[in-house]
């Protein structure tokens, strides 16, 4: 009877190979699928990002000019673009001062709050206030020294915006397909997270702009924090979080159904 039974799981087994091998394929397939198409529309991508970034700066009255300049690549790989907004920083202002002033009251007010429930998040709010309020006094008294590269800033959020929505397809590959093996499930995931960090670009660099151009230079501290790389990185969990739930029922529903 033990001879019958082996007999009878070794199809099954070989079955299941089989059918990871395909899935490791398929996944593969759709990870360099998306790195071609994303490398191949680059060029016009960026030539997408500079209208929308112009026209951004015309309707919102910005003091600032796009920038486009070749950015060299390590080991030899051809050059790509790289757009920044080039700006000198306005002053601050009173009503600027006002809700700084007052930004930073809140935050010290809701960390006191957080710190009873979490300190060690509380201590990182704190780090970040700590360093908003030194550029403040830093932008009060010595104005010529305080932090005014825009360029840099905007160039630095183009860059890592970029390299992210690279990253998606080999990210999504070794984190999401081992839980989904649904080839359109796969492809509609990575489109979709793909999508969301190419459309939001230009219009993070334009926000981060017309808040530097309102509030000083003295935002461009916890601007590059607080809502830079960490956020997207964030955005990214929680995004990626959403897609792979997405099949959870039909996941549970077949493990339950094999037990």
């Amino acid at each position: 009877m033990s001879v019958t039974l082996s007999q009878s799981a070794a199809p099954s087994l070989d079955e299941g190979v089989k059918l990871r091998g395909r899935g490791a394929l398929e996944g593969v397939a759709v990870v360099l699928a998306f790195l071609a198409l994303y490398a191949l529309a680059l060029p016009g991508l960026t030539r997408v990002w500079a209208w929308g970034l112009q026209v951004g700066v015309d309707a919102l009255g910005l003091n600032a000019l796009r920038h486009q300049q070749d950015w060299a690549l390590p080991w030899g790989l051809p050059s790509v673009p790289r757009l920044s907004l080039v700006g000198p920083a306005a002053s601050v202002g009173l009503w600027g001062w006002a809700l700084q002033i007052l930004t930073l009251v809140l935050g010290h007010l809701g960390l006191r709050r957080l710190a009873r429930q979490a300190l060690p998040l509380a201590r990182v709010g704190w780090l970040v206030l700590g360093l908003y309020g030194a550029s403040l006094v830093l932008w009060a008294l010595w104005p010529q020294h305080a932090p005014q590269h825009l360029a840099e800033h905007t160039g630095d959020l183009f860059t890592f915006g970029v390299a992210l929505q690279a990253l998606v397809p080999p990210l999504m590959g070794l984190a999401y397909f081992p839980l989904e093996g649904r080839l359109h499930l796969r492809a509609a995931a990575v489109a979709l997270v793909l999508s969301y960090f190419v459309v939001c670009l230009p219009f993070k660099m334009l926000a981060h702009a017309s808040l530097v151009g309102h509030l000083g230079g003295a935002a461009l501290p916890v601007l590059a924090l607080c809502f830079g790389p960490v956020l997207d990185v964030l955005l990214f969990v929680a995004l990626f979080s959403w897609v792979a739930s997405w099949g959870r029922s039909a996941r549970v529903a077949s493990l339950s159904g094999a037990h």
